[in-house]
């Protein structure tokens, strides 16, 4: 038995269309990582790493601070 031949080509092509604009912007979403050029900074030029990683009062949890107790 023959499947009759009715289906829509501009309707396939609209999805095909919109799967490749998915596509693209995935793309053009990820492409900054991937382009971006990998520098490496001089040893004398790193920022040196904090010896303590915990609670750190910074500039910004200070205001923080003033704008709560208000």
């Amino acid at each position: 038995m023959k499947k009759p031949d009715n289906h829509d080509s501009k309707r396939r092509a609209f999805l095909r269309g919109g799967a490749m604009l998915g596509a693209g912007a995935t793309l053009v979403a990820t492409a900054p990582g991937i382009a971006a050029p990998l520098t490496a900074e001089p040893e004398a030029e790193q920022k040196a790493e904090p010896e303590h990683k915990g609670y750190q009062l910074t500039a910004h949890v200070a205001a923080y601070y003033r704008n709560a107790a208000s």
